[in-house]
């Protein structure tokens, strides 16, 4: 089996998270995707991958098939788990740096749900004591 986590490790984060979702989606629907004008990157143009996640996703997707000696339509449903498996292990390999701005909102977020779990503990606590 190929290294997918070796594929992924120099490009940004956000490219591999794609590429993993794109190529896993692929593999999952390889056998639906014959003869279907169907590609797996049509999405909402909102979350549409980067050119550099599209090129990543096609370059995994050919190690994966090359490796096997055969096309993704031609797994076996066991194969196929295996490898959506191993793709779905490669993301936890990931570091993702958060920007400022993303460690501020979090940090709110997380403020946030804790204030409203003490007010909760606190509106139990009245209650179970009435």
């Amino acid at each position: 089996m190929i290294d997918i986590v070796q594929l992924i490790r120099e490009h940004p984060a956000n490219d591999a998270i794609d590429a993993l979702y794109f190529c896993i989606r692929y593999i999952k629907q390889a056998a639906n995707l014959i003869g279907a004008e169907k590609d797996i990157f049509d999405e909402d143009t909102r979350s549409k991958p980067s050119p550099a996640a599209r090129a990543l996703t096609e370059t995994m997707i050919s190690a994966i098939e090359t490796d096997a000696g055969e096309p993704a339509a031609n797994f076996s449903r066991a194969h196929t788990m295996q490898i959506i498996n191993e793709l779905a292990s490669a993301a936890e390999a990931i570091d993702v740096v958060l920007t400022p701005a993303e460690e501020a909102r979090a940090t709110r977020a997380m403020q946030t749900m804790w204030e409203a779990n003490l007010n909760a503990t606190a509106i139990a606590a009245r209650y179970k004591a009435s």
